[in-house]
């Protein structure tokens, strides 16, 4: 603007116009870069490392990561299966199930053996003779029939822990049948919104296109111009955020189902 002003092209307002635009610009640069340092040290934190070790591996500018074109959810109940929560409730469960089984077993009796067993002599050379062996045994019955308004007691307890663990399992299965048609629902949305981004993105590009010959061609003014890349730049900001979007909400999907999760017989 400065070369077309010297040119007499220009007005002295374009140029501040220009000058304006270029500070502003330059202004949001600092912040963006800041965010970017704080996020790579976030990154360094959630893989075990200090802060600052990635900053080689990830400084250097790069597309960002796409989702694949086609997501395989193969069968949702056994992935769901393997979500840590779901897995955790069906623990749980089971032992408020087996604390039922222990406290019932206090009712029954139980029996036990004591004896002695030995060998008898005054003579130290027959000592281990066989005719010297000695056994006195006798059973003991033990029975908790005193303890019964306890043991019952301790049993419903056990079965009112069961119920809750059952509520809380069924809780627990809904709210990740929820979780994961939220995130398919939403997946499947931001897929459709990032078509409908790319295509204004194209728009935007190519009506700054013309503009920007227009302007240089005489037919149209700088206003113009700046307004047609403005729009040009918030399409561009818009597609690369729903791309983010997109990803995030692939990452949400694979959690939802228990994606990338051992088998449900592994630690």
């Amino acid at each position: 603007m400065r070369q077309r002003q010297s040119r007499g092209a220009a007005a002295d307002g374009d140029v501040e116009r220009a000058q304006s635009g270029l500070e502003q610009g330059q202004a949001q640069i600092a912040p963006l870069e800041g965010q970017v340092e704080q996020l790579i040290d976030q990154i360094s934190v959630l893989t075990g490392r200090e802060p600052g070790a990635l900053d080689a591996q990830l400084s250097a500018p790069a597309a960002a990561p796409t989702p694949p074109a086609q997501t395989p959810v193969g069968d949702p109940a056994a992935l769901l299966r393997r979500r840590p929560d779901i897995r955790a409730a069906e623990r749980s469960l089971a032992a408020s199930n087996a604390q039922i089984g222990q406290n019932v077993a206090q009712l029954f009796p139980t029996v036990s053996l004591i004896g002695n067993i030995g060998f008898a002599s005054t003579d130290i050379g027959k000592l281990f003779d066989g005719n010297n062996f000695s056994a006195i045994g006798a059973p003991s019955l033990s029975w908790n029939i005193l303890k019964y308004p306890l043991i019952h007691a301790q049993i419903k307890g056990a079965e009112a822990s069961r119920d809750a663990a059952v509520a809380q399992y069924q809780g627990t299965v809904l709210s990740a049948l929820q979780d994961a048609e939220g995130a398919l629902s939403r997946y499947g949305r931001q897929r459709e919104s990032l078509v409908s981004l790319a295509r204004a993105e194209a728009s935007a590009s190519r009506s700054a296109d013309i503009t920007q010959r227009r302007y240089q061609g005489g037919t149209a003014s700088l206003i113009d111009a700046l307004d047609a890349q403005r729009q040009q730049i918030q399409a561009q900001q818009a597609l690369v955020q729903g791309q983010a979007a997109l990803t995030n909400d692939y990452v949400a999907l694979q959690k939802s189902l228990g994606l990338g999760w051992g088998t449900a017989g592994q630690g």
